[in-house]
C-alpha cells in the first residue's frame, strides 16, 4: 500500500483520490511525504479512509509546507471536476479527527491563500473545534465552499461565515 501510495505522488499528479480506500493513520504518512516534495498536487481526497488524530496531525503538518493546495475533502465531496457526489461508505469508514485532528488541520491551512475547497464533513469533529474553522475559513480568503455537515457534535452550533462562502453544516 505505501509503495502504491508513493508512485501517486511521484508522479506528478494534480490530484489524489483515496475516496473510500483505507490508509488510515500509516498512509497518512506517506502521503504526507509527496504533499511535501510536490507542488504540482492541487487537490486532495481522503473521504471515508479511516483516519483518526495522529494522521490527522501529520497531514496538518503536509499542509503547512505545501501552499499549492486548492482543495482538501475530507468528507463525502468530489473535487469540483467531478459531476456528482459520492455516495456514503459504511458508517464505520468515516474518518475520525475529532477536535484535536481538525485543529492540526485548521492550522496547517492558515497560511495557504489558494484553497477554495475544505470538506470537513463526517469527520466526528467535537465541538471544541467549532471556533477554530470558523476562524481559518473566515481568514482563508480564496475559500468558496466549506462544509462540516454530519459531525452530530456541531449541528446545533452557530457558525457565522464571512460573505462569499458557502457553508454546509
Amino acid at each position: 500500500r505505501q509503495m502504491c501510495i508513493r508512485d501517486r505522488i511521484e508522479n506528478k499528479l494534480t490530484d489524489i483520490d483515496f475516496y473510500n480506500d483505507c490508509i488510515a493513520n500509516i498512509g497518512t504518512v506517506v502521503l504526507v511525504q509527496g504533499i511535501v516534495q510536490t507542488t504540482a498536487l492541487k487537490y486532495i481526497q481522503l473521504g471515508f479512509c479511516r483516519i483518526g488524530v495522529e494522521g490527522a496531525k501529520t497531514l496538518g503538518k503536509g499542509l503547512e509546507t505545501n501552499l499549492a493546495i486548492e482543495g482538501v475533502y475530507l468528507g463525502k465531496y468530489r473535487p469540483y471536476w467531478q459531476k456528482e457526489m459520492s455516495p456514503d461508505p459504511p458508517i464505520d469508514s468515516n474518518n475520525n479527527l475529532s477536535s484535536e485532528g481538525a485543529k492540526a488541520i485548521c492550522r496547517g491551512l492558515k497560511d495557504n491563500v489558494v484553497i477554495a475547497c475544505l470538506d470537513l464533513g463526517y469527520c466526528n469533529i467535537s465541538a471544541d473545534a467549532v471556533q477554530d474553522i470558523v476562524s481559518l475559513a473566515n481568514s482563508l480568503t480564496a475559500l468558496k465552499f466549506l462544509s462540516i455537515q454530519k459531525n452530530p457534535e456541531l449541528e446545533n452550533q452557530e457558525c457565522e461565515f464571512r460573505e462569499g462562502i458557502i457553508a454546509e453544516t
